[in-house]
């Protein structure tokens, strides 16, 4: 019993910061958390994993995005995905189970390498990582917590670059030369799964290993930087191969070295960084406290004269370096346009915060008063979580009145296959209650092989008869492409045109007409 009572914040702390992560969906308004958790883009990997583990598809024709989003996140995805069972219970709980591995493992980092935390000390570091998530509780910001939630963008390459951390931490303290190869294995999958890791991990990591050749450390130098050098290589051969018309495709990232529009990509952050820390509510402060944490590493590792005899410097260097290397290598790059490209760098960002109050955290004395404040809290939060159970239990039942009408046209003209425009086509086709089948096609009905399986347009058994409207514009286009046998069906605002068999030709991807109605 006494162990027990002993051990009791840290799995209260953990209750407290999911409920308080669950509140902040709660409070989500269903269409808000339709368009930010279940558009096209977030439907990215339960489309995978319905292809290649429910469907029986096939790996080798995937195009994927330039961030394929398989390592680790495609991974845990299934894991959960395997278990659950569902498509929204499963978005969410991924959402959830990230950020709680962001917590872990920069409160872990920290206790190892920076300063050994108490266990009120770390259930405090927990709790207070929740602070984030009051920007949609105070001020209704909806998307900066999809950012800190998302299952289709670059959180993954965060969470790798902590893991990365953390292993080199361990060949550093305990001088285990076979943890190099596990080193070896993560980065170079890692780097294979997200170009942002290059710049977030790979440039930290070259920096600390010719800081290393500096010192005359060339047994840890000339190790650490063939290890980086191999995997850099390895991962850049592999993405290379996979271009077209190789199979599986891994996408090109937009604009590759476009230097022509650094200038106008900084202008655009610095005026939306303005704005973000103009706004004086809990994302402001999230983003001044991140810089400043990241400034003070730096600070810290420059008096230390660029001493690299301890882990927290180590870390120090590497989490300060990450952030501004993350932050400015879209600028440079010339691929940031507005607010909605942080999702490149809001990682960096949320490992440097979290790392900062995990480090304040390690400065306070305990005391009684801390103690019953924080169980007073964290009972608190969990209180007003169970108030807020029926709102989360919308959201992970969610049926969106477009899902709704598209189901009784399913039914009523029992349609089996057809195609939709990007943006529509997998939220109307994993959000309907019916099992159908819409592929992404553009407007003019040509393949938007974009994020999809080449499978799902030119095997011979895809033979489609229906097209989701837009609009009226759109319409017309289709009639001009169908001019005869179509027919306009119509449930609420929602209108499918009923077409003649078609199929798409493999060899030029242009569309097939089989049949008259």
């Amino acid at each position: 019993m006494s162990g027990l009572l002993k051990s009791y914040p840290l799995p209260l702390a953990f209750l407290g910061l999911i409920c308080t992560i669950a509140i902040s969906i709660a409070l989500m308004d269903n269409d808000g958390f339709q368009i930010m958790f279940l558009n096209s883009d977030t439907m990215y990997l339960p489309s995978i994993y319905r292809d290649l583990m429910v469907d029986g598809g096939e790996f080798n024709k995937w195009s994927f995005n330039a961030a394929p989003n398989l390592y680790p996140d495609f991974l845990l995805f299934s894991i959960l995905m395997a278990i659950i069972n569902h498509t929204i219970a499963t978005t969410i709980t991924f959402g959830i189970l990230q950020y709680l591995l962001f917590v872990f493992l920069t409160g872990n980092i920290v206790h190892v390498a920076i300063r050994s935390l108490s266990i009120h000390q770390k259930a405090l570091g927990i709790l207070l990582s929740g602070l984030p998530f009051t920007a949609i509780i105070l001020h209704n910001d909806l998307e900066f917590t999809f950012q800190l939630l998302s299952n289709a963008y670059h959180l993954g390459a965060s969470i790798s670059t902590l893991i990365a951390i953390r292993i080199f931490i361990q060949i550093f303290n305990k001088k285990q030369s076979a943890w190099w190869l596990i080193f070896l294995i993560h980065i170079t999958l890692a780097g294979i799964n997200d170009k942002l890791f290059w710049i977030q991990c790979l440039v930290p990591f070259l920096g600390l290993g010719l800081i290393f050749l500096f010192q005359k450390n060339f047994k840890l130098a000339s190790t650490l930087l063939l290890i980086l050098t191999a995997s850099f290589l390895t991962a850049n051969t592999y993405i290379n191969s996979h271009r077209e018309p190789a199979l599986p495709t891994i996408e090109r990232a937009f604009r590759e070295f476009a230097f022509s529009h650094t200038k106008e990509s900084a202008t655009n952050f610095m005026h939306d960084l303005k704005m973000v820390l103009g706004g004086f509510d809990a994302k402001s402060i999230f983003y001044l406290g991140a810089f400043l944490f990241a400034i003070f590493f730096f600070v810290i590792f420059l008096k230390k004269k660029l001493n690299l005899q301890e882990s927290k410097t180590i870390v120090f260097f590497l989490i300060a370096t990450s952030l501004f290397t993350t932050v400015s290598g879209p600028i440079i790059n010339g691929n940031y346009i507005s607010y909605e490209h942080h999702r490149y760098f809001v990682g960096a960002l949320l490992i440097s915060f979290l790392v900062g109050v995990f480090f304040l955290i390690s400065q306070l004395k305990e005391s009684r008063l801390t103690r019953f404040s924080f169980t007073t809290v964290c009972l608190t939060i969990v209180i007003c979580f169970a108030l807020h159970t029926p709102r989360f239990q919308e959201k992970i039942n969610l049926y969106p009145r477009f899902a709704q009408e598209v189901d009784t046209l399913i039914e009523k003209y029992q349609l089996k296959q057809g195609v939709s425009t990007y943006w529509n086509a997998k939220t109307h086709e994993y959000l309907c209650k019916n099992k159908i089948c819409i592929s992404a096609v553009f407007p003019d009905v040509f393949p938007y092989l974009h994020a999809n399986s080449r499978a799902w347009y030119f095997d011979e058994n895809k033979i489609f008869n229906f097209v989701i409207i837009d609009n009226e514009d759109h319409l017309r286009q289709l009639e001009n492409i169908f001019p005869n046998g179509t027919q306009v069906v119509q449930e609420g605002d929602t209108k499918i045109l009923l077409t003649p068999t078609f199929r798409f030709d493999p060899a030029t991807a242009k569309l097939v007409i089989l049949q008259d109605k």
